[in-house]
């Protein structure tokens, strides 16, 4: 009896029972009884991984015998088992996180890698020997028939055209397996590459395979293609049964083992069923019957181990610590050396504003001591004059005083109540002589109407009629050009 090919990288449910009927009758005691051997499997593969070629040896020596037994069992080929197990423990070497203790023992993991390679060797044979038979010119017929058997491809027994019923009868004999066993079958590439061959011998539509049995289950397609269209959230206990034996052998896509992991979580039933599959698997390599494989095979892996690289999963990236900063003495001292820096700084800018402050209080004491200076000076003289000065019109608030000392060219003007002026405007002071005026300086009054300076006394002051303030821009003018507010007679 042969096993049936996984189609998707794994063993059907059918494929495990069928296993555990090589080498006895009571698969399940044998099962339990292998469970609890290799508690230290994950401790061999941890070093595996650690790039120790001694633990692989070790369990090169616990489980090689399983693996080459169900290889040979599978192929009938001495060398090409030898192959298989050489490559099922170099994947073991390569990619040892590949192998997950958590989801059972090592063996059942070993055992699925094997027989997909297995399973390769097989499909690369069959499809040798079909380029080889289409490659032959001139070959029909019984010549055909006497070469297939002669390949091993076919026989007599099983010629679809050896049988009264055809084409149709032998497509109903590749369908009862699925019949029997109950299961949905999947896309098998080699299955359909031969159906479209054996189509193409007798001149039939490699796609219409099956339509004498599809007619009959038209409404079943139907719900099955419903079923596919809808997005797999969960399965049933009969999907469950069908992808548990591949979960047992870790031969299932990621994520079918995520669906079988919640359906077992959720259903107590299926999860005692997945533990029965797991025991199963385990004995699976036992139950096989059991040949030693050839003793240099043991020599020949090794030294392919110690030229095969091993491949590192990538690290985690952990979370750099955060370095706290150590004061030592000298990191003290500088810090304190900044900070009085600095504050040495600050007191100097604000030192350097107050001594610009003090600048300039000096100049303007120094101005007033000098108009002091003045004042004092036209008020001892001994030729001091003194003239009021009146309005224009004597109604108006306006007057004004002025000290004048010839001898010294220096007078001192004071006004009150003066008119307010505009910006960029003042009051200049008019000597008149006849109708030529000599200025004497400007006098901007605050807004009170008060103001006060210091002008200009001409030396032959005796020749002047009188004296006069008039409006003129703030820059003072050659000639009055506004009328004069106050004034009075020098004579």
């Amino acid at each position: 009896m042969a096993i049936p090919l996984a189609t998707r990288g794994g063993y059907t449910r059918l494929a495990v029972e069928l296993g555990l009927t090589f080498g006895g009758s009571e698969p399940r005691a044998s099962a339990r009884a292998g469970v609890g051997a290799g508690d230290d499997e994950a401790a061999l593969v941890a070093s595996v991984a650690n790039g120790d070629a001694n633990a692989l040896e070790q369990l090169y020596e616990r489980h090689s015998r399983g693996v080459y037994s169900l290889a040979l069992r599978l192929l009938t080929d001495g060398p090409a088992a030898e192959e298989v197990v050489q490559e099922t423990f170099l994947k073991l070497w390569r990619q040892p996180t590949a192998y997950q203790p958590s989801r059972g023992r090592l063996l059942p993991w070993l055992l699925g890698v094997a027989h997909h390679h297995a399973v390769d060797l097989l499909r690369r044979r069959q499809l040798e020997q079909r380029h080889r038979v289409a490659s032959l010119p001139h070959v029909n017929g019984d010549g055909l028939t006497d070469l297939l058997d002669s390949l091993g491809v076919t026989s007599t027994e099983g010629d679809p055209q050896s049988r009264p019923d055809g084409f149709e009868q032998h497509l109903a004999d590749r369908a009862a397996p699925a019949g029997r066993t109950g299961l949905l079958q999947r896309h098998d590439p080699a299955g359909d590459r031969d159906a479209a061959w054996i189509a193409a011998g007798y001149r039939q539509d490699a796609h219409a395979v099956g339509s004498a049995t599809a007619a009959q289950g038209t409404g079943a397609v139907a719900l099955v293609e419903r079923a596919l269209m809808q997005p797999q959230v969960s399965i049933t206990c009969d999907e469950f049964l069908d992808l548990a034996a591949g979960y047992a052998l870790d031969a299932l896509d990621p994520s079918d083992v995520e669906r079988v992991e919640q359906h077992a979580a959720t259903c107590a039933d299926c999860a005692s069923r997945l533990e029965e599959f797991r025991e199963t698997a385990a004995a699976l390599g036992t139950r096989v019957p059991q040949v030693d494989p050839p003793a240099a095979l043991r020599g020949r892996l090794l030294e392919a181990v110690r030229s095969t690289p091993q491949e590192r999963a990538p690290e985690p990236l952990r979370p750099r610590p955060v370095r706290r900063l150590r004061w030592s003495g000298a990191w003290l001292v500088a810090a304190a050396s900044l900070l009085i820096s600095l504050a040495s700084i600050g007191w100097m800018a604000r030192m350097n504003d107050q001594m610009s402050t003090l600048r300039a209080d000096v100049t303007t004491a120094r101005e007033r001591a000098a108009r002091y200076d003045h004042v004092a000076e036209v008020l001892g003289s001994d030729q001091l004059a003194i003239r009021q000065l009146a309005p224009v019109a004597l109604d108006l608030p306006y007057r004004g005083l002025v000290y004048l000392d010839p001898l010294s060219g220096t007078g001192m003007l004071t006004c009150h109540d003066m008119p307010p002026i505009e910006p960029g405007r003042a009051y200049q002071v008019w000597f008149m002589r006849g109708n030529t005026p000599v200025s004497a300086g400007l006098v901007w009054p605050d807004r009170a109407g008060n103001g006060y300076a210091l002008i200009q006394v001409p030396s032959d002051l005796q020749n002047f009629d009188s004296i006069g303030l008039s409006e003129e821009p703030g820059t003072g003018s050659v000639w009055p050009t506004g009328q004069r507010v106050i004034g009075g007679p020098l004579r």
